[in-house]
């Protein structure tokens, strides 16, 4: 099911800032391979292998939408088009009684875990712990967090360890349990969050290259669950 086009999220503009011309060309053509045929064609730079690995989670979200509307308005029109509603909807009657379960996706701790997974500069988890889907739901409940939100967390941790691999002082692969469980070393914040959009590693990362090497020297750590 091939699309006519795609979008491209002004988030993205951060992952190209910090590449060059020919790692930005390389980037764009991944990108416009992935949407037409929606196989991962071999990308040799390992900049650019781990921005697309951002990026191609947006445009899977977005392919599965599209893929869902299409389905829908095809079923519709072989049925004659959009079916009407019977009837109007009720109104609350104002009687006792439990609260209806509101409707929307639950938080999948499985789809946290195998995102991890996916990332091949992290730990290789060989099973699911209760420890670590305890240490998901503190980081769910201190920060507020969905799961989604936690995959763009991974995927920033991720590019920064990549990014820092070289560096005098490179930034350490966290397990899944340190990374959602465990406090920062002296401080009062989760490991997870120095990676949201105002978290200090985060904000390090995106300063120019020539201070990275001060930028990512690696804080201690203490377990505090």
């Amino acid at each position: 099911m091939k699309r006519k086009s795609f979008t491209l999220c002004n988030d993205y503009r951060k992952q190209f800032e910090l590449l060059s011309g020919d790692q930005v060309k390389e980037l764009m053509l991944a990108i416009f391979d992935y949407n037409d045929s929606r196989e991962i064609k071999e990308i040799k730079d390992p900049m650019v292998k781990m921005a697309f690995s951002f990026i191609k989670s947006n445009l899977d979200k977005e392919y599965e939408k599209y893929k869902s509307i299409r389905n829908r308005n095809k079923a519709n029109g072989l049925k004659g088009g959009r079916p009407k509603n019977p009837e109007k909807p009720k109104k609350p009657s104002g009687l006792s009684g439990l609260p209806e379960k509101p409707v929307g996706k639950e938080f999948s701790h499985k789809k946290v875990y195998e995102h991890y997974l996916s990332k091949n500069n992290l730990i290789k988890h060989k099973k699911f712990t209760r420890e670590m889907k305890n240490c998901i739901n503190i980081a769910k409940k201190r920060l507020e967090i969905t799961d989604t939100d936690m995959c763009k967390l991974i995927d920033r941790h991720s590019l920064v360890v990549e990014n820092a691999k070289n560096n005098e002082f490179p930034v350490k692969a966290r397990s899944i349990q340190e990374f959602f469980g465990q406090k920062v070393y002296q401080g009062n914040v989760l490991i997870c969050s120095e990676y949201q959009d105002d978290g200090k590693k985060w904000q390090e990362y995106q300063k120019p290259r020539k201070n990275k090497s001060k930028a990512y020297k690696e804080d201690n750590y203490e377990i505090n669950v």
